[in-house]
């Protein structure tokens, strides 16, 4: 399921200059994570020749019998055989308890390995090296990880991203959401909630697991924010939407209310029943963050104005719609939207152009539907009268046909 907000009639298009600032900055910093992959593969390569092969997968297996492993690491421990370890069995079990955070916090506590062990020495530096070694990519040192209270990572971790993928996902719904909500709210403010937002989204991940060892990175949380502040700075009224499922595509207009409250359902849903490594705590929290901030910004008088629909304006931007879909000859689609013209309209271009577009697409719905509104029509005013009977005639002739 797929909501994407479109603009509304009263808002105008202004350069949305935070959100290609936000973008550039999004796209800069991954290009600076480029070699993340080769940093993080030689502080792995170095985790497996050093004393941390040798001593902690042993103790993770012990760990295991009796905790339940984190459940990002499940998968990882799938091919794991009991008994003794082999080679493969250690190599899983040394990628599983990297994401494991209760683990690592009793391992790094000094509960699985005390000082007293004759070890402790070798492991406790080697362990050192390797953080220092994997914190040497840009994702490690930035990403927020809830258990490791690293504080400046609630700023740095939503400008990074984990893949290709990841950042488009990100940047396309920025931009889809950020540009209709800086053209309400401006450049400053829109600037603070992004980062406010991104802010609340790392802290309610924080306080749903504060022991996640899991890297938490990406926009995610504050383009939620944006998208639930768009929804409720409309508030109670009707934003338009174009609405996918599936294959089908359609556009409509929800209450902005209702809006957030679907995304909101649909996050929860899909952290349910479809678990995965998305971070589903943060758009949750995000979408509340903006929402809350959203109805402060909805009263505001400056911004509910632009979100007010002009009763005098939507019939001119609907004709010019119009225009623009004759212009590409798709003479059904702007037949279409005539008729949403003329059903409260009582001037005679308006059903003239609505004819003039139905005329080349009778067999179509929107060509019928065109036909049936003309004939319908029982209009008072002279001019008006006048130009419907002249129109009415043509159709009668048109589907009574030759001869």
């Amino acid at each position: 399921m797929l909501i994407v907000p479109l603009r509304g009639p009263g808002v105008r298009k202004t350069v949305p200059l935070a959100v290609i600032l936000l973008v550039i900055a999004n796209v800069l910093v991954f290009l600076w994570q480029s070699n993340d992959d080769k940093k993080e593969a030689a502080a792995f390569e170095f985790y497996q020749q050093s004393v941390l092969f040798r001593i902690e997968p042993d103790l993770y297996q012990r760990w295991l019998k009796d905790h339940p492993p984190a459940r990002q690491a499940r998968a990882a421990l799938r091919g794991l055989k009991d008994g003794p370890l082999s080679e493969h069995d250690r190599a899983l079990l040394a990628m599983a308890l990297q994401i494991d955070g209760p683990f690592l916090t009793a391992l790094e506590s000094g509960q699985l390995i005390v000082p007293a062990n004759a070890q402790w020495t070798e492991w406790r530096q080697a362990r050192s090296q390797y953080l220092t070694r994997l914190r040497a990519g840009v994702a490690h040192a930035g990403a927020f990880i809830p258990r490791e209270h690293r504080w400046h990572t609630f700023l740095t971790s939503m400008f990074l991203h984990g893949g290709p993928s990841h950042l488009i996902g990100n940047m396309v719904f920025l931009w889809l959401a950020g540009v209709l909500l800086e053209s309400l709210v401006g450049f400053m403010r829109f600037l603070g909630l992004y980062l406010l937002t991104g802010l609340l989204s790392c802290g309610l991940s924080w306080a749903l697991a504060p022991t996640s060892a899991i890297l938490e990175l990406g926009a995610s949380g504050a383009v939620s924010g944006v998208m639930g502040a768009l929804a409720t700075t409309y508030g109670a009224r009707m934003i338009p939407c174009l609405f996918n499922i599936g294959l089908y595509a359609w556009r409509g207009r929800m209450q902005g209310y209702w809006l957030a409250g679907v995304w909101v359902v649909w996050e929860g849903v899909q952290w349910v029943l479809f678990p995965s490594n998305v971070n589903r705590a943060a758009h949750i929290g995000g979408l509340l963050a903006g929402a809350l901030v959203g109805m402060v910004q909805g009263r505001r008088k400056d911004v509910a104005q632009k979100t007010e629909e002009n009763p005098q304006d939507l019939p001119r931007q609907m004709r010019d719609r119009a225009r623009r879909q004759a212009a590409d000859l798709n003479f059904e689609s702007a037949a279409h939207t005539m008729l949403s013209v003329v059903r409260g309209s009582q001037q005679a271009e308006d059903w003239q152009l609505l004819w003039a577009y139905a005329r080349h697409v009778l067999p179509t719905r929107s060509g019928q539907a065109a036909q049936q509104a003309i004939l319908a029509e029982r209009p008072q005013r002279g001019e008006l009268r006048q130009v419907l009977l002249a129109l009415q005639a043509e159709v009668r002739r048109r589907q009574a046909g030759p001869g």
